[in-house]
């Protein structure tokens, strides 16, 4: 009997991916909130000193080494609430992430949407624009966002693979290039060129920790606090 996409034979239910990003601050923080995360059944998929394509490629493929649904990505410098896996899982979409904002200033939502914008020229062109006001705990309906705190499903990996590509793909400054994306925007493009759409549950609110955090609705500059 052939394998539908969203049934997946005995393994991990997640790979819990992790890409170091060079950061040494807030890392304590980081692991007490680690330590209290509601995982399912997981294995660990760890990287650092590559290239951030590089390394999220490399973690995506040990959802086929261990037979895993889910491929969650959490990055070094983002922490996410206890239960943030799991309302990322109840929202049953095959690519969602929570809400966090850039590292650099304004320190826009790490949710975009492309709006025709005039150019010098006179044409207009499609350009990713961070979404500014949502309801509390809505879903979003993105063309981009970060992968610092995303939930991928299986399935988007196999279609990708059967498409012959890599998910994630650094092109901003590529020559040829017509956008130049970093991984996780590009990643957004492509997935939506294979028919995917991508999702910001705002229910699920990240820190982005630079020496202080980034809180995730109102931008806001907080002081780490330490037990």
């Amino acid at each position: 009997m052939a394998m539908v996409s969203w049934e997946i034979p005995k393994g991990p239910t997640m790979v819990v991916g992790i890409c170091h990003r060079e950061l040494v601050y807030g890392h304590i923080k980081w692991v007490m909130d680690f330590r209290e995360l509601e995982i399912p059944t997981h294995v660990y998929g760890l990287s650092s000193h590559q290239p951030i394509d590089h390394a999220r490629n490399s973690i995506s493929e040990l959802v086929f080494v261990h037979n895993a649904t889910w491929l969650f990505f959490l990055d070094s410098d983002v922490c996410v609430s206890a239960d943030g896996i799991q309302r990322l899982l109840a929202r049953n979409l095959p690519i969602v992430s929570g809400l966090y904002r850039t590292r650099n200033r304004p320190h826009a939502p790490l949710a975009m949407r492309r709006v025709p914008q005039p150019q010098p020229d006179g044409t207009t062109k499609m350009v990713l624009t961070p979404i500014t006001t949502w309801t509390p705990g809505e879903l979003l309906e993105v063309d981009a966002c970060g992968a610092g705190c995303l939930l991928i499903h299986r399935r988007i990996l196999e279609a990708f693979k059967q498409a012959g590509q890599r998910p994630f793909r650094w092109t901003f400054g590529v020559p040829g290039e017509p956008e130049g994306l970093s991984e996780d925007f590009q990643f957004c493009a492509d997935a939506q060129k294979l028919g995917f759409k991508i999702f910001v549950a705002t229910d699920v609110p990240c820190d982005h920790i630079i020496p202080a955090r980034i809180d995730a609705v109102t931008g806001a500059i907080v002081p780490l606090e330490m037990p």
